[in-house]
């Protein structure tokens, strides 16, 4: 999903922005998506954004096994990695965010997979993880509290023989402090 990010970026911006994967020298927090410009200056600098990804689901893969237990050491990390202020300079790029707030952003995706014969739980399951999300202090990027929009809804998908319900939902995330 960073990936097609980067590219998404690269290709509505026809070409004027470009999204650096895994950004950072050693020494450096590593940031998932770093997006850059084309500076007036010496070389391009990172002047839109820095932004962590994180993917959480509630099962693991086609197994019927909750991945629900993942999510808090997840959001955890995710808290700490928005947490820093870059610097003049990240990796080999000046940082010159436009923005009024030089946080890093969260770019959040949350899915709920179920079988068709299961029951449906994923109001439930999605309000209690935008529960789990206010207790870390986050907040929807113009919004007080935590938010998801929807990418896709109950899509039916055949895997192995197997039919399932599928729903993906995603949202741009800071912290509230």
């Amino acid at each position: 999903m960073v990936k097609e990010f980067a590219f998404f970026v690269f290709d509505a911006s026809k070409g004027s922005r470009f999204a650096i994967v895994n950004s950072g020298r050693a020494g450096e927090q590593k940031i998932d998506i770093a997006v850059i410009k084309k500076n007036t200056g010496a070389g391009p600098e990172i002047a839109e954004s820095f932004i962590e990804a994180k993917y959480f689901r509630n099962r693991h893969r086609l197994s019927q096994e909750n991945a629900v237990d993942e999510h808090e050491t997840a959001l955890s990390d995710l808290k700490r990695q928005i947490s820093i202020m870059p610097g003049k300079m990240h990796g080999f790029h000046e940082v010159g965010l436009r923005s009024k707030t030089t946080q890093v952003y969260g770019l959040v995706f949350v899915s709920y997979a179920r079988c068709l014969d299961e029951a449906d739980s994923k109001e439930e399951y999605y309000k209690k993880f935008l529960k789990k999300s206010g207790e870390y202090d986050f907040r929807y990027h113009d919004l007080e509290k935590p938010y998801l929009r929807s990418i896709y809804e109950d899509v039916t998908i055949t895997v192995l023989q197997k039919k399932w319900k599928i729903s993906l939902r995603g949202a741009l995330w800071r912290s509230k402090d």
